[in-house]
């Protein structure tokens, strides 16, 4: 299976991502020894998982797993960059918190969202982030990766 340079480079960032610490079972402390009390006053200030949504049709995909709310605008640039469709960020504090419940920087719901979850039901020809491999636009730029690989000839 062959990839582009950028679902290559977005399988990079995935793996480096950090994780989040595993909750303990025991009542009252994190496994890292934070209260609960802690806890619920640093989800307050962050971390905040952040996700990017194609408008036309709902699709959506993750920027960040855990980012601080001073990040967000960083992210909202992130996702703008991302896609050629329009696109908005929607964020939410709690890291498993589902995408109905995640709200954008206006605080509307994802649910609210007209265009939610078509993409499970429809398929948009034109609502697409980057050209499609068998269209002549992706195939100049792939042309194009070609020629930069290609190691430069010596001449003597």
């Amino acid at each position: 299976m062959q990839f582009t340079r950028s679902a290559f480079c977005l399988a990079l960032l995935l793996l480096s991502l950090p994780r989040a610490a595993p909750r303990s079972s025991a009542i009252g402390k994190w496994d890292d020894g934070r209260s609960r009390t802690d806890s619920t006053k640093s989800r307050e200030s962050g971390p905040y998982r952040t996700v990017c949504v194609r408008l036309c049709d709902g699709y959506f995909w993750p920027v960040s797993f855990a980012t601080t709310r001073a990040s967000l605008e960083h992210d909202r640039r992130t996702c703008e960059r991302s896609c050629e469709s329009p696109s908005r960020l929607y964020f939410a504090r709690d890291a498993e918190s589902a995408l109905e419940g995640m709200k954008d920087e206006n605080g509307k719901y994802y649910s609210d969202l007209k265009t939610a979850f078509v993409y499970r039901t429809s398929y948009l020809v034109d609502c697409k982030c980057r050209a499609h491999p068998w269209e002549a636009e992706a195939q100049a730029r792939h042309a194009g990766y070609a020629q930069q690989a290609k190691p430069a000839v010596r001449r003597r």
